[in-house]
């Protein structure tokens, strides 16, 4: 099963889009003045960051019989990616929810809350990735997923390109993003055997300037038909 993103933010790319319309000479000076890190800045003295999910609320559960909508079996994984940590990603997730209905929303509490620990280096980029899947069965063992994709062939060779994307001089986004979703692709195939299937799959993809890594507020992900996702990016401070 091949993840297909229904939405891909990237706030830096964004940016570029808009820049590349201003005169050559007012693209340097804007530049100038977003790469100048303020005495404010939220990435002075960090040595973490968690992910906190407010709400995670489907819009479309993707489940019908002859038209008419009936409950759904639905379950989240979550993936964060970065550099300056221990290790390159970490995933997140919950056991399956049952009797989903359009319009509900999940009960996650703060079960989906995702730390991540820095050590003297501020992260250049901060991925999060959000997949949301309707099971077949009222259960699914998604932790032996989760493990027999990683130890696979395939998935060894996924985690060193994303090793080696994230130690690169300077990081693509879309490499690092493109690898992420790769291996997210691996786990929900190993799924998809149950006959489980993709709802919703969003990514954010934050770097550390002009972003902030996403510290800031609270954000939404949607794409305004599948699910609608509210989350923060949390920092913690020496």
């Amino acid at each position: 099963m091949i993840l297909v993103p229904n939405v891909v933010t990237r706030p830096k790319k964004d940016l570029q889009t808009v820049l590349a319309r201003l005169p050559d000479g007012q693209q340097g000076k804007v530049n100038s003045l977003l790469s100048l890190r303020s005495e404010n800045s939220p990435l002075i003295n960090l040595t973490g960051v968690f992910v906190r999910f407010h709400q995670i609320r489907i819009l479309d559960n993707h489940s019908s019989i002859l038209g008419v909508d009936i409950s759904a079996d639905v379950y989240p994984i979550i993936m964060v990616v970065s550099d300056a940590s221990d290790s390159p990603y970490e995933f997140k997730f919950l056991s399956v929810f049952n009797d989903v209905k359009d319009l509900d929303t999940l009960t996650i509490d703060h079960g989906l809350d995702v730390a991540r620990n820095y050590s003297g280096k501020i992260p250049r980029f901060f991925d999060i990735h959000v997949v949301l899947m309707k099971s077949n069965e009222r259960t699914r063992d998604i932790a032996k997923a989760i493990q027999e994709a990683i130890n696979s062939e395939t998935g060894k060779a996924l985690q060193t390109t994303i090793t080696t994307a994230i130690n690169a001089a300077n990081p693509i986004a879309g490499v690092i993003v493109s690898a992420a979703t790769s291996l997210l692709s691996l786990i929900t195939g190993i799924l998809s055997k149950e006959k489980d299937e993709q709802i919703f799959y969003g990514v954010a993809s934050f770097e550390d300037d002009p972003d902030n890594l996403g510290i800031g507020s609270q954000r939404m992900m949607t794409d305004k038909k599948n699910a609608t996702i509210i989350y923060e990016v949390i920092p913690r401070h020496s």
